[in-house]
């Protein structure tokens, strides 16, 4: 589906398509997770929302507020909750405030800022997608590349460890190159030969994310 939707609205948009906001929510919609949607979901959709095509925008999400039961779209409160620290708009799926930035979300969207920051790819680069699981939630791969560098990110929409080979540019990463992930720093791949082209394998963890860049000797 995720796959689908990218190609479609760049069949429609054409290069207009660099100029997409991407969010997960404002202030006219609800908030992105369910009552019992695991967190790990939305992990995942921030971390696409940061890397994908396009300019990220958040709204709060990172903080992980949930939508609650009986809500309705056009209520114009719902969207608002837990944006004001002891003002009325307290979400009763929450705790406190729900501004935390020692929570998981807020760190998460600080690394993948960074990185964005630090390689330019991420935010000019044209996107390919390297996999997709057409078996239901798992690896979603896309390569970014703008002036002679190729950006891989591999993301795991499971609740599950999940694996894939990919294909990667034979050219900015030719066989024999390794390559280091921005996001923990430590986990390095190294591409390889194979079926003609240049194939990169990758192992990531539940609705994990991971950055693989050149890594510099």
């Amino acid at each position: 589906m995720l796959e689908g939707s990218f190609h479609k609205l760049g069949d429609i948009l054409g290069p207009a398509v660099h100029r997409l906001v991407n969010f997960l929510g404002n202030h006219d919609r609800l908030h992105f997770l369910g009552a019992n949607d695991p967190v790990g979901v939305l992990h995942f959709a921030l971390s696409y929302a940061f890397t994908s095509i396009g300019m990220p925008y958040l709204y709060g999400e990172e903080q992980a507020p949930r939508r609650v039961p009986g809500r309705k779209w056009l209520d114009i409160e719902a969207a608002r909750e837990d944006r004001f620290e002891g003002g009325k708009f307290t979400n009763p799926a929450s705790v406190d405030s729900s501004f935390d930035t020692g929570s998981e979300g807020y760190k998460l969207v600080s690394k993948l800022a960074g990185i964005r920051r630090d390689h330019a790819a991420l935010r000019r680069g044209e996107q390919y997608v390297r996999w997709s699981d057409q078996n239901g939630p798992g690896i979603f791969a896309f390569s970014r590349i703008h002036a002679g560098e190729e950006v891989l990110v591999v993301l795991n929409s499971s609740g599950e460890e999940k694996e894939a080979e990919m294909w990667v540019d034979g050219g900015l990463t030719p066989a024999g190159t390794t390559l280091i992930d921005k996001m923990d720093g430590a986990t390095e791949t190294q591409a390889f030969a194979k079926d003609g082209g240049t194939k990169v394998y990758a192992k990531v963890p539940a609705y994990g994310t991971r950055i693989f860049v050149r890594k510099v000797q």
